[in-house]
């Protein structure tokens, strides 16, 4: 493995006047806390776990070199954040693929969304965005998304024994 370059995403995030109202916040009490990562079309998508902003979701868009953040997002995800963030095509349709929690770090309900990359500020359910539906934690508590032989799975952690699962989805 050779090791090619870092990018200090924080700075990026902090050069926004809104996310720069949070680098003081512990990230799991709705501070700065990044979990969902996505390239796509020259771009990458930082998906936020928090800090959530009036019920809203942030979805930080950065050029493809991390020099600039080039936009931000809000999902409305009924007050959850971005545990995960995916793109995939298949049958149940393409876009990103955002798995969403708490924020904050009790124990919630987990739902899995469709976004189309375009916003859906302060719109609940709006423009570009499906809610796809509630995932069980019965297999352990949903960490993220993968894709594998064009599929879309999802993987627990915390099951009963202690393994990490992978499920198979089908949105």
């Amino acid at each position: 493995v050779k090791f090619v370059a870092a990018h200090d995403v924080r700075k990026l995030l902090l050069g926004d006047p809104l996310l720069e109202r949070f680098q003081r916040v512990p990230s799991k009490d709705n501070g700065i806390d990044l979990e969902g990562f996505e390239s796509r079309g020259g771009s990458h998508y930082l998906g936020l776990r928090g800090p959530v902003l009036r019920g809203q979701a942030l979805i930080a868009q950065v050029a493809g070199d991390f020099s600039k953040l080039e936009r931000i997002f809000c999902l409305s995800l009924e007050g959850k954040g971005i545990r995960s963030l995916r793109y995939h095509e298949g049958p149940g349709g393409k876009g990103f693929y955002v798995l969403a929690g708490s924020a904050l770090a009790e124990r919630s309900e987990f739902v899995l969304y469709r976004w189309s990359g375009r916003s859906s500020c302060f719109a609940p359910g709006g423009p570009g965005l499906t809610r796809i539906g509630r995932l069980e934690a019965r297999e352990g508590k949903p960490e993220g998304l993968f894709t594998w032989g064009g599929t879309l799975g999802l993987v627990c952690d915390g099951a009963p024994g202690g393994a990490p699962r992978g499920i198979v989805l089908t949105p």
